[in-house]
């Protein structure tokens, strides 16, 4: 079985173990320099984030990322309420979505 590991911001390695005991460990809680996984399976890289809340977290990085791109639509640049509306419509979208975990 391939192991996960866990990084800190220097990318040295802290914590490796089978996929279930990296996810349990993650949950308890780490220090604040840990920051990134290696995935043992796909040798990818990716934030504790990620690892953790997996398709949420990329749907939400989604929903900002298009938000940040009307930004500087000239309908919301002209119009600074109506993107205050856009943004408080993906807050409350967003708010569901954790609200249904």
């Amino acid at each position: 079985m391939t192991h996960d590991t866990i990084l800190n911001d220097r990318m040295k390695p802290m914590f490796a173990k089978e996929p279930a005991e990296v996810l349990r460990r993650i949950r308890f809680g780490t220090p604040d320099d840990w920051t990134h996984v290696l995935v043992g399976e796909t040798r990818q890289i990716i934030t504790i984030a990620e690892y953790l809340h997996g398709e949420k977290h990329k749907t939400v990085i989604k929903m900002l990322e298009e938000l940040l791109s009307k930004k500087d639509k000239p309908m919301f640049a002209s119009n600074p309420d109506l993107f205050a509306k856009q943004v408080d419509r993906t807050a409350r979208k967003l708010i569901e979505r954790i609200a249904n975990d």
